[in-house]
């Protein structure tokens, strides 16, 4: 159960750390690129490139609308 606790605790000064200005700016970046039709590269090696391979198959499945 300690780990649990020390996890979530990690979690939330990892989380408290995140500027929300950073993330609306690569959000902003993000929906400029798809508005433009412009290509977003995500790359990675070893495990960095399963997080890669993941962001690019949720950004493709956000692009789909109607």
């Amino acid at each position: 159960m300690n780990t649990i606790r020390t996890y979530l605790a990690q979690m939330q000064q990892i989380l408290a750390g995140i500027e929300e200005g950073s993330i609306e700016e690569s959000v902003s970046l993000l929906y400029d690129a798809w508005k433009h039709r412009r290509q977003v590269f995500l790359i990675g090696n070893g495990g960095s490139a399963a997080t890669a391979s993941h962001m690019a198959n949720d950004l493709s499945k956000a692009i789909i609308v109607p």
